[in-house]
């Protein structure tokens, strides 16, 4: 769980801001579709913390390096 992972650009088919609001408080989670050599299919999901960064920001740069 706590490894690093690379997974080239043809292996994320989706990549998508989650904004869900609980208890009052708006969070944001950045997910990411992912296909594996295998073809198995996983749903990433990343918070601020997960990130160490804002998940919007996050997902501004990943459309900008997105081929």
């Amino acid at each position: 769980m706590l490894r690093t992972r690379h997974y080239p650009w043809p292996f994320v088919k989706d990549v998508r801001l989650l904004r869900i609001r609980r208890i009052g408080r708006t969070s944001v989670l950045l997910e990411m579709d992912i296909v594996d050599v295998d073809g198995a299919e996983q749903l990433l999901v990343f918070g601020r913390l997960d990130l160490d960064a804002d998940p919007e920001d996050v997902f501004q740069e990943l459309q900008l390096l997105r081929p």
